[in-house]
């Protein structure tokens, strides 16, 4: 968590952190951060909790990272692009890492949205964002290193959802 925070601390407005019933040191490093950290119990509903976040968030537009994921690569046009008012969202580029970094995979992913009520996430486990109208790209990048684990952690991860 502490690289994902560090790459985002000085690109937004607000860092909220829904923690889940963590038990390591979670709320203490976000707070170090400036997060505003909530606690709700965990749910099996990874949908539910990015919205959670989404309501206390305050700024009108909202950035979604998880906390195993950081910014490597940030659009300089940001602020021109979500100027334009017919565009609601924006696509970002993730890289999954996999194993121990010998496989990559690429997707497009709307990370960067305007917090309208319209737009939330749907999908217990594989969260899908709804309500978007109307999407620009970016030249911005998160690393996403969920997968960048050793065989029997993966095997965990992949029975938990």
């Amino acid at each position: 968590m502490p690289q994902c925070l560090d790459s985002v601390k000085d690109l937004v407005d607000e860092i909220i952190v829904v923690d889940t019933g963590s038990t390591d040191r979670t709320v203490e490093i976000a707070k170090s951060f400036g997060a505003k950290v909530y606690h709700h119990a965990w749910e099996n509903d990874f949908s539910k909790h990015r919205n959670q976040s989404i309501g206390y968030a305050s700024s009108d537009w909202i950035f979604i990272l998880d906390a195993d994921e950081k910014v490597v690569q940030w659009d300089p046009n940001v602020a021109t692009i979500i100027s334009n008012m017919k565009i609601d969202s924006v696509f970002v580029k993730v890289e999954n890492i996999y194993g121990k970094g010998e496989g990559v995979a690429w997707h497009n992913s709307i990370r960067l949205f305007r917090n309208n009520e319209r737009i939330r996430y749907k999908g217990r486990v594989h969260n899908e964002l709804n309500g978007c109208k109307s999407s620009a790209p970016s030249v911005i990048i998160i690393d996403h290193k969920g997968y960048f684990l050793d065989s029997d952690k993966e095997e965990e991860k992949y029975l938990r959802t």
